[in-house]
């Protein structure tokens, strides 16, 4: 008995478990958003339904909105089909956070840019796109418009192939 419950105790930690949340215009926002056509429009509701270590949140082709800090759970792959044909724009009102106040740790952000459209120029009230972080973070092939990438915490950081327009 006790065997067969470590073994089933261990199907849960196997590797092939993660899954790949869809974002897009155009999908049915239908849960668990695990295709193209069932997809959600909102990047923060398909970040709340992952949250898996190895779950990948892919956003498509499309303008995105985000208005308040999200937070990046540990282990998650947050990336864009293309950083010229995904933007997401910060609308929050209030200065001193950034669009993703915390990644958890083993993150990777790819795919995507990221622009603060209020306003004209850069603006240093803005903390950045990323605030606090831990463990690993990789963020790469990203576009940063009118924002500044900002990472605190990282232990081991890579930064490779990203633009930055001020």
């Amino acid at each position: 008995v006790i065997v067969g419950w470590i073994l089933a105790a261990g199907m849960w930690t196997l590797p092939g478990h993660a899954a790949t949340f869809h974002v897009s215009p155009q999908g049915s926002n239908t849960p668990p958003y695990d295709t193209y056509t069932k997809a959600t429009p909102r990047i923060d509701v398909a970040l709340l339904a992952a949250g898996g270590y190895g779950d990948t949140v892919l956003v498509h082709t499309g303008t995105y909105s985000i208005d308040t800090s999200i937070y990046i759970p540990r282990g998650l792959v947050w990336t864009g089909v293309n950083r010229d044909s995904v933007l997401v724009n910060w609308t929050h009102t209030e200065h001193e956070v950034g669009i993703l106040s915390r990644l958890l740790g083993n993150n990777e952000v790819s795919g995507i840019e990221f622009c603060y459209p209020m306003g004209s120029g850069f603006n240093d009230n803005v903390l950045g796109v990323f605030g606090y972080s831990a463990d690993t973070v990789i963020v790469h092939d990203c576009r940063f418009t009118e924002l500044q990438l900002s990472l605190a915490g990282a232990t081991q950081l890579s930064i490779l192939n990203n633009e930055f327009y001020y």
